[in-house]
């Protein structure tokens, strides 16, 4: 486990004091209304974003699987570094989740963010090694995500 940026080696349990109705009932969702496209044709349309106490995800649709990892990347308006990676995607739909805040290991926004600033980036999946790149490239336009709404 990872507590104040060191590792700490143990064995550890954990118990959750909500329940997932809870959880559900303090889900923000917003609406969102963005879209892009890789060199391969592949639509990308972002349609949500859903932010609670446990993380923060991105829901999007597809016209088909493509050539392309993808991750949205970007800061808030309180100049938090934000990286969201594609974490699911199946029968058109996706979901990025938000991994890291200011190169941390995060799944939530701070409470006090009130709008994401973000750039979609693609890199191609390989076609011979089975090695994936880590060279990001944009494919869209930076477009802001206003939290209070």
């Amino acid at each position: 486990m990872n507590v104040n940026g060191k590792n700490k080696l143990g064995k550890w349990s954990f118990e959750l004091k909500t329940t997932g109705d809870e959880l559900k009932a303090d889900t923000k969702i917003i609406a969102l209304d963005y879209s892009f496209e890789p060199e391969d044709g592949q639509k990308i349309v972002l349609e949500r974003l859903e932010k609670n106490a446990v993380n923060t995800k991105i829901y999007y649709s597809s016209n088909e699987l493509g050539n392309y990892d993808f991750m949205l990347k970007g800061h808030d308006d309180l100049d938090n570094e934000v990286l969201f990676y594609v974490k699911h995607f199946a029968d058109g739909i996706g979901k990025f989740e938000l991994q890291f805040v200011n190169g941390e290991l995060k799944k939530v926004l701070p409470d006090e963010s009130k709008i994401l600033t973000l750039t979609p980036y693609a890199v191609a999946f390989p076609k011979e090694s089975g090695k994936m790149s880590d060279d990001f490239k944009v494919c869209g336009d930076t477009f802001n995500i206003y939290l209070n709404k």
